[in-house]
């Protein structure tokens, strides 16, 4: 009997082809909008994954003055409280890249007679611990070969991907730089403010682009900052090993939930509050969080309405398609074929042609949702927060997603043909043939 089906579901199909064209096109739309707005609210919840796990368990302190730095004895006692798991300090600076050049970009900001030495410049951030450092947690940055910079190393450097294609860098080369003194157009004498020169290791390469601020300088591209260990930005900038500064330094609670108390007991240390900051990490996100509120609010309408208008367009086509098989449905009946197996049937059909729209779906469903998803992006300022959320979408998710939204199909193509085919079916065989003569 299960042969028959499908042989008589293939033979319909193959003898009603105008019929089973349109159907298809019909499915096809259904799949599409099911697999753009399944993406999309998949590419919310990524986001707000990266918010809450970049942002929620963790907070910042940082000067109030961004000339000042803070001394590394006045927060020394924070990371040994109880609830703190992890922290990473960072020292932010100018230097000069030497023997090799920078990435080159048109500049948005020109400086008329800028000295050479501020020529060629690298963004330099000494760091702790580079995995930890908000520009990776939050996925702007990834590496992309080697690894990440540890509290352990020494003479240590990762750089973009972009300069290293440049330069054609490679894991373990060398590379050299000079620390110079931030820019100040007042300063005459430039030469007494260079630092030192020192050599560094490459041990990762890494890709991204972040939000940048334009002031004339090459060191304003992403694809000029790179991450050295903590202490060598320390000794390039010729700060003594007992008295370290940082720019700002990054504490990690063990759950979000422990914030509140973390952030109580600091308050209470004997901490010089006038000249540093405190605050949570979420800065940074905080004018696309609610923009990802919004989006999935309206996918999920949208969603459950492509759902119900999808069983109603898809029924009433099945109505009239069932009106044209009453007297094959009769037959059936008066042969002492069952109820199921004709209604089996009916959803092998639809099933068959479906399959069809399942590869053109995905195909025509991965542009919309890419040229959405596109217009989202450019419309935020963390653009590589987003584009990260969305290349999970076209990556390892998108099977998931194909699947999520052909089973819905299935779901509709299900309850299409009990609404339909009940009507008919809840009749005896006489009544049906009857209503043929």
């Amino acid at each position: 009997m299960k042969k028959d089906m499908l042989r008589n579901s293939l033979l319909y199909i193959k003898r009603k082809k105008k019929k089973s064209i349109i159907v298809l096109f019909i499915l096809t739309a259904i799949l599409i909008s099911l697999y753009t707005c399944l993406s999309i609210n998949k590419f919310s919840n990524n986001v707000e994954s990266i918010i809450y796990r970049a942002a929620n368990s963790s907070f910042i302190l940082k000067s109030k003055n961004s000339q000042e730095l803070i001394d590394t004895k006045e927060v020394e006692g924070i990371k040994n409280l109880d609830r703190i798991n992890e922290y990473n300090l960072e020292y932010e600076t100018l230097a000069q890249l030497k023997g090799d050049d920078v990435f080159g970009g048109e500049q948005k900001v020109e400086i008329s007679n800028l000295n050479s030495e501020y020529e060629n410049l690298l963004k330099i951030f000494g760091v702790r611990d580079s995995s930890l450092s908000n520009d990776f947690t939050s996925e702007v940055f990834k590496i992309v070969e080697g690894r990440h910079i540890g509290k352990d190393d020494k003479n240590k450097i990762i750089v973009h991907e972009e300069l290293a294609k440049q330069n054609q860098y490679e894991l373990g080369d060398k590379v050299s730089i000079k620390q110079i003194k931030q820019y100040d157009p007042d300063d005459e004498d430039i030469n007494s403010n260079i630092g030192l020169e020192n050599e560094y290791e490459i041990v990762g390469i890494f890709s991204g682009k972040k939000q940048e601020s334009y002031t004339g300088f090459s060191s304003d591209y992403s694809e000029n900052m790179a991450f050295i260990d903590y202490s060598s930005s320390q000794k390039i900038s010729g700060i003594d090993s007992n008295y370290e500064k940082l720019n700002q330094a990054t504490y990690f609670v063990n759950s979000p939930e422990n914030m509140g108390k973390v952030i109580s007991s600091i308050k209470n240390m004997n901490i010089n509050w006038s000249n540093i900051d405190l605050e949570k990490n979420t800065k940074i996100f905080d004018d696309i969080s609610t923009t990802v509120g919004s989006i999935k609010g309206i996918i999920q309408i949208i969603t459950y309405s492509i759902i119900v208008g999808g069983c109603i367009v898809l029924s009433l086509i099945l109505i009239l398609w069932l009106r044209e098989r009453i007297y094959e449905i009769g037959i059936l009946l008066s042969i002492g074929i069952g109820k199921r197996e004709i209604i089996g049937q009916f959803i092998l059909e639809l099933v068959f042609i479906s399959i069809p729209s399942l590869f053109i779906s995905t195909l025509i469903g991965n542009l919309v949702t890419r040229k959405i998803l596109s217009e989202i992006i450019l419309k935020e300022k963390i653009i590589s927060t987003l584009s990260n959320a969305s290349n999970k979408i076209f990556g390892s998710e998108n099977i998931f997603i194909i699947c999520q939204s052909y089973g819905l199909l299935i779901l509709i193509i299900l309850l299409s043909v009990l609404i339909t085919s009940g009507i008919i079916l809840m009749k005896k065989p006489k009544e049906i043939l009857s209503k043929m003569s």
